[in-house]
């Protein structure tokens, strides 16, 4: 389906959510569609639904779900998966690549319906001005998201600023990567001022997007600009103060109170979702009745789909196996850099356990105790390590699974729920583990642990310090892991957001807009000979080396180049 007819079909159609909220273990989603045309859209009630639909586009496993995630998750030097959805971290995809199309032509159905959602408001009467505020705020930030995620990804972006209602609109021409950040950035701040403080949104509507997800956002746009176009862009940017601003605004209570969660692991489970560290929180939810991938269909759903970063299973734990291939393993350096980070008693960085499944039996793994629990490692239905991997003759940890993990020392745990059941279990609704685009764990966008190593960044870039010091939000993050104090300087700030923000979706951006992108991937794959090679065999998992003027950017989908005659494929190297 060409990009033209999905957003066609898109604007016709409203997607029904019952809810945005996820706060039980077996939430159930309803996404039966309920197609209306726009002009049905005539009530405050009918418009809830419609921007609850651009929410369930961002959501679905056709976009953040699974293929947009793997854009964020798989393209750094974290992990890799010799899953298909994966392939962007192996740099084996081109044009014609089905969820290169895919996450490209939704996300530009977001940016399009949020334009219709604001075109349309005005012909409304909405009782209450705060909620009409709230709801036009929504659309303003998921239209600014889905522009970032464009811009930041394929670097070339036609800008949807008005609605498109007929195939002639859609020929869009591109604008420059400075005309999307400026139209970002002012999408954002009419957010920020429509939407209310986190504590608004009640009951059913909890995890909708407030005023302090928008500045956070905000402040994220302001920080990464800053990098990407001075090295990348026509003229050097310098928006650190700006970038200082927004983030100590947050700090400073401005739009409701963010903390750190006394548990690091609390951020990645299900119990514990919408929490007081997440300002971007984006919802899913874990259902054996919505399955399907494609939204607009009546059992669809917005399940966080684990292929690309699954976990390696054995069938004593699960039956019908998908194959191993479909997981994913974290690379040595990722393993290596928290055992060499002890907190203030000597013990094992306690965020390792909460970040990767690996082996802690092993003798340079020193469990810390956090809030009185001895951390450990536990796996599927609360297994120990060697009760997931019991060790054979011939075979340890992984590779008694297959041998294709053997080089490798650590998976994901990073939003992998697992405390939810599983086929092991009898009684159990199999949510995940067997069929993983089951899976409702939330994706935590922007964490406040986040919030304080970006301000700190931005003041040691020189930005206006307007919530303290870069030491003292730098202190607060370690210090919630026991962690002891050390100098803020860039270089620590970097390494911090390994050991906080590891498998977040963050670390190719960095590196990216570090300008130490190409350096770094050159240097893994020159040192680790095992870097990017799980799976290598499987066509859509052969790692290809990293190129230079050519992977920092992801290719325009041959089929919207044929759609839109102003495109053209001028990312280098496509």
């Amino acid at each position: 389906m060409t990009f033209k007819s999905l957003f066609l079909r898109s604007v016709a159609s409203i997607i029904l959510v019952t809810s945005l909220s996820c706060s039980n273990q077996f939430d159930e989603l309803s996404l039966n569609p309920n197609q209306k045309t726009l002009e049905g859209i005539t009530t405050p009630q009918a418009y809830n639904t419609f921007i609850q639909g651009i929410y369930f586009y961002v959501a679905t496993a056709r976009n953040l779900g699974a293929q947009g995630r793997n854009v964020l998750f798989s393209r750094g030097d974290e992990s890799s998966s010799g899953a298909d959805y994966a392939a962007f971290g192996q740099n084996a995809i081109n044009p014609d690549y089905y969820s290169l199309k895919e996450v490209y032509q939704y996300m530009y159905t977001v940016a399009g319906q949020s334009a219709i959602a604001l075109d349309i408001a005005s012909r409304i009467n909405f009782p209450d001005p705060k909620l009409r505020d709230a709801y036009l705020g929504e659309a303003h930030f998921l239209r600014a998201f889905a522009h970032y995620f464009l811009l930041t990804n394929f670097r070339q972006v036609a800008l949807i600023k008005e609605p498109a209602y007929s195939p002639a609109d859609y020929a869009r021409p591109i604008n420059t990567p400075l005309e999307v950040w400026n139209f970002i950035i002012e999408d954002l701040n009419t957010a920020k001022t429509l939407l209310p403080t986190k504590d608004y949104w009640t009951g059913t509507n909890v995890g909708r997007i407030s005023a302090g997800g928008a500045a956070a956002f905000l402040g994220k746009v302001y920080l990464y600009m800053s990098g990407i176009e001075s090295i990348y862009g026509s003229e050097k940017v310098n928006k650190y103060s700006e970038a200082a601003r927004e983030f100590g605004d947050i700090m400073s209570g401005k739009y409701g109170t963010y903390t750190l969660m006394a548990d690091y692991n609390h951020n990645f489970d299900v119990a514990h979702e919408n929490n007081n560290e997440a300002l971007v929180e984006f919802q899913f939810f874990g259902s054996r009745v919505n399955t399907e991938f494609n939204p607009g269909v009546p059992n669809s759903g917005v399940s966080f789909d684990y292929r690309g970063m699954m976990i390696p299973f054995s069938n004593q734990f699960i039956t019908n196996l998908r194959h191993n291939r479909e997981a994913a393993v974290v690379h040595d350096w990722v393993y290596d850099t928290f055992v060499q980070s002890k907190d203030k008693d000597g013990n094992t960085d306690p965020r390792m356990f909460g970040t990767i499944l690996f082996d802690d039996s092993k003798p340079e793994i020193k469990a810390p105790t956090v809030n009185g629990v001895v951390q450990k490692v536990i796996g599927l239905s609360g297994k120990t390590w060697n009760q997931m991997y019991p060790p054979t003759a011939t075979a340890n940890g992984f590779a008694t699974v297959d041998r294709i993990f053997a080089p490798y020392k650590a998976a994901y745990k990073k939003w992998i729920d697992l405390t939810l059941p599983s086929d092991a279990d009898p009684g159990s609704p199999a949510l995940w583990a067997r069929r993983s685009y089951c899976n409702g764990v939330n994706y935590r966008y922007i964490r406040y642990a986040d919030v304080l190593l970006m301000y700190a960044e931005a003041v040691l870039m020189g930005g206006t310090a307007t919530a303290g010091s870069a030491q003292n939000a730098l202190n607060a993050v370690r210090e919630r892991s026991n962690m002891p104090i050390i100098p803020a300087t860039l270089e620590n700030i970097k390494h911090e957001r390994i050991l906080e923000l590891s498998l977040e979706g963050h670390r190719f951006m960095d590196l990216l807009r570090w300008g130490t992108l190409v350096n770094t991937m050159k240097n893994r794959e020159a040192t680790d000979p095992n870097f990017k090679k799980f799976g290598n065999g499987s066509p859509n998992s052969s790692y290809v080396p990293f190129q230079e003027n050519k992977n920092e950017w992801l290719p325009i989908p041959a089929v919207d180049m044929q759609s839109n005659p102003n495109i053209k494929q001028n990312n280098p190297g496509w």
